[in-house]
């Protein structure tokens, strides 16, 4: 059905209720009409008359800036309905009545969704980890227990059962979920020349760990003696993985100069240039890693993008931030003026989950402009080394991990971001390559 539906919402906040309004509509696929009255809740009009309205329970409370730690939720309730079990119901109530005129809601479903989606959360609390990123302890999903449900889907899930249930005239869109493998190349080669010494002797020395010094020791003698390849070249391995999803890698390439957290090989190795030319030639793309604390300043990311030009001849449009480096007030506004079009930065480095909500893409929120930036977001769902170094998980374990989200996003309609380093563990690739197509 062609005919759109009609929304009818209080008139406070209208930017923020456009950019709400215009993901639901994108993510259901179905267009409404928005209207602003004096109201004290959101009526959507279907074409048959029927009505669902949902509490405003959010911005009707709010006064000038919403962005502060005040108004974050200190808990959270659930709801269960037909139309969703154990629904986390962030702003509003659980209530729900039904009629013959239609459905009513206590729950605040579009301020819930922009909750999420927009994090003006980790704008509100000022909170720094020792990476200069927002805590992901600190965050709503993660305090509740939420961090592993995709709850914007779940909403809009709930939302087009309401819609069926009233008007099964109105043609809503089904998603199909699409699994999307990505590596962070943040070391080429584990035995890099002019820096093993230097590796070994911090497993010693700042690491204070033989174990690994041992074990890294036998590793290069094989390799120099024997002709082994690297135990960092895993990039065949990693696009084998990805077809086997039906898709390309996307690898992200670190060019930054030494420095924290950065070997500094892009400068120094050579044998990058025919391995990446190879894998695009198959369908692979190549994006940019931004350096640790270049998404402070956009020239960083200019500079780091000119000389993926220069050794690559292409130019990266897609990124991700080095140790998940994402300031929500700045950073998208850095990567506006950079060049980049799709970013692939908003998941957090300890937990798996959805930590906007979704796994879908869409278009970051302006908080100070109060407009959509002009970058498509691409969460991270699930990251390897969340897995195995964070939550010092084994093979089964990750894949559990793997399968769990592989199946909640199927289930949910929602896609899953991946990350897996060319420099994880044998076991961590042995986990995913087992994992059912």
């Amino acid at each position: 059905m062609k005919d759109k539906l009609k929304i009818l919402s209080p008139d406070s906040f209208t930017h923020e209720k456009e950019y709400i309004f215009g993901l639901i509509s994108e993510f259901i696929g179905v267009e409404f009409d928005l209207h602003y009255e004096k109201r004290a809740d959101y009526k959507i009009v279907l074409p048959n008359g029927k009505t669902i309205v949902f509490s405003d329970s959010f911005f009707s409370k709010i006064e000038g800036d919403y962005v502060k730690e005040e108004y974050i939720p200190n808990d959270i309730s659930f709801s269960s309905s037909e139309y969703a079990q154990n629904l986390p119901v962030i702003f509003g109530n659980d209530s729900l009545s039904e009629d013959e005129t239609g459905i009513t809601s206590g729950f605040d479903l579009p301020a819930s969704v922009f909750f999420m989606i927009s994090r003006w959360e980790e704008a509100a609390v000022k909170d720094k980890d020792d990476h200069g990123r927002f805590p992901s302890e600190k965050s709503l999903a993660v305090k509740a227990g939420i961090i592993r449900r995709p709850v914007v889907d779940e909403y809009f899930l709930m939302l087009k059962k309401m819609i069926n249930r009233l008007d099964n005239s109105v043609i809503l869109k089904d998603h199909d979920q699409e699994v999307t493998i990505t590596c962070d190349v943040d070391s080429f080669e584990k035995f890099l020349k002019g820096k093993t010494l230097k590796m070994f002797a911090g497993h010693l020395v700042k690491r204070f760990d033989p174990f690994l010094f041992i074990s890294d020791l036998f590793k290069f003698t094989v390799k120099t003696f024997f002709g082994t390849k690297d135990p960092y070249d895993k990039f065949s391995r990693i696009y084998s993985i990805a077809e086997r999803s039906s898709t390309k890698p996307v690898y992200f390439i670190l060019t930054s100069p030494e420095g924290p957290y950065n070997d500094g090989w892009f400068t120094v190795s050579e044998k990058d240039i025919d391995t990446f030319k190879s894998l695009k030639a198959k369908g692979a793309e190549i994006g940019l890693h931004y350096g640790y604390f270049s998404l402070m300043n956009e020239k960083n990311i200019l500079n780091e993008n000119t000389d993926l030009e220069k050794k690559y001849k292409l130019k990266a449009e897609k990124g991700r931030a080095h140790f998940l480096q994402v300031d929500i007030r700045s950073s998208f506004d850095i990567l506006e003026k950079s060049g980049i079009k799709d970013d692939y930065s908003l998941g957090y480095s300890r937990y798996a989950g959805f930590r906007c909500g979704t796994g879908r893409s869409f278009r970051p929120w302006d908080i100070d402009r109060k407009r959509e930036y002009n970058i498509i977001e691409h969460p991270l769902i699930v990251m390897d080394t969340t897995l195995y170094a964070h939550n010092k998980l084994k093979k089964d374990g990750i894949k559990a991990e793997f399968e769990y989200f592989k199946n909640i996003s199927k289930n949910y309609q929602t896609d899953l971001t991946v990350l897996i380093h060319n420099s994880s563990p044998a076991y961590v690739f042995e986990a995913v390559e087992n994992l059912k197509a």
